[in-house]
């Protein structure tokens, strides 16, 4: 597989960066870190029709349907620059559930449209307490209601909730089946309320369901149909949690580098002092490893072959330690300069450490990751056998 980004690609990146710096860079994440917990940010507003005008929101749409057509690469690229300025914006939304309606019958043709157009905004409410990000652990329970169905619980961290118009959830019938279903954000029994979380300049909600009615055709998808969909779903939102802390990590680099060689002490800026260039140096090694696998596990994702979901797991584990890493050695080297609320190193630090938990955390990944290759292990042990 060719990893080169193309012409095309470099261009969308370009325009991207230019687009979310002639929106303030890190200034929206700093307002929204500084807004009331209980407040939506009016600029929240801009990004998202920037985000709109730009053809973001329907990257992951066909164009027939009103989208760009983009792959899983191009949108991942969208995800980075997103991260280079902490945005208090995001793809998981509108790229999940592209991923999740292009798989299932042409009735939602319309709602394809409204989500590329910013008019739908959807959110998806999918894992919940203390529990794993697996369809596997999907506990909310939904009965049977006139052949539709009645939903009682608690869903948790469901990205920009708060600021949406619909919730995809999932959710275990009487029977066990998983279930996928559409809700109103407004809709009778459904409260969001948002999580006060590490990062400061992200709205992860809290969704509680008592009695709420959903009805049969509002219900996307059910059983084992549900079961598939719903973990391309979550692999598709580790990519992205990753990309976003690429760009995180990219971004510290840079200005853990500049600041090494600006920080003068003993005479000489510090970067000129060999343990200082030879930690930039081995962070640049570790970015770019993160950076080659996730382009890699997206485009085994794309193309759906046998080893995308342990390709998936191992970029998420690798991208979260890598990140991780570089934020806490960005601290070191700025120093004191670093701890303080007026440096944006706060800002991502922050959201690196939250991503690292978001869609799954490195142990989970690395326990999915290890289920996959001795499962793979065992399929070709069978197969030589025969």
């Amino acid at each position: 597989m060719d990893y080169v980004l193309s012409e095309e690609q470099r261009a969308l990146q370009t325009t991207a960066r230019a687009i979310l710096e002639s929106e303030g860079g890190t200034g929206p994440a700093r307002r929204a870190a500084e807004a009331p917990s209980d407040s939506f940010d009016a600029f929240d507003g801009r990004l998202l029709n920037a985000a709109s005008t730009a053809g973001w929101l329907g990257l992951g749409i066909a164009e027939e349907q009103g989208g760009s057509g983009g792959s899983t690469i191009e949108q991942l690229l969208i995800a980075i620059e997103l991260g280079r300025t902490v945005a208090p914006l995001s793809l998981f939304g509108c790229a999940l559930t592209a991923e999740f309606l292009a798989r299932v019958d042409e009735r939602n043709s319309d709602l394809l449209t409204g989500i590329a157009d910013g008019s739908v905004r959807p959110s998806w409410a999918l894992t919940e307490k203390f529990r794993p990000w697996q369809a596997e652990a999907v506990a909310l329970r939904g009965t049977s209601n006139n052949g539709g169905l009645r939903l009682n619980g608690s869903k948790c961290y469901a990205v920009d909730a708060d600021s949406g118009t619909m919730l995809l959830v999932t959710a275990r019938t009487e029977h066990a089946d998983l279930v996928v279903a559409a809700v109103d954000v407004d809709a009778a029994g459904v409260h969001v309320e948002r999580q006060q979380t590490l990062d400061l300049s992200r709205h992860l909600c809290r969704v509680d369901f008592d009695a709420c009615l959903v009805d049969s055709e509002a219900i996307l998808a059910t059983g084992s149909e549900a079961e598939w969909l719903t973990g391309r779903v979550l692999r598709l939102g580790a990519l992205l949690a990753a990309a976003e802390s690429l760009g995180v990590a990219e971004r510290l680099l840079e200005l853990t580098v500049s600041y090494a060689k600006e920080r003068v002490q003993f005479g000489q800026p510090i970067g000129s002092f060999q343990a200082i260039k030879h930690k930039c140096a081995d962070l640049r090694i570790r970015l770019e490893g993160a950076r080659t696998l996730l382009y890699v596990a997206a485009m085994h994702h794309d193309r759906d072959t046998p080893s995308a979901a342990r390709y998936v797991h191992m970029a998420k584990a690798n991208t979260n330690d890598a990140a991780v890493e570089i934020a806490g050695e960005a601290l070191q080297i700025h120093g004191g300069i670093g701890m303080t609320w007026e440096h944006d190193l706060h800002l991502f630090l922050r959201r690196a450490r939250v991503n690292a938990a978001l869609f799954g955390t490195t142990g989970e990944h690395r326990r999915a990751a290890l289920a996959c290759a001795l499962h793979d292990r065992a399929v070709v042990a069978v197969g030589a056998q025969r």
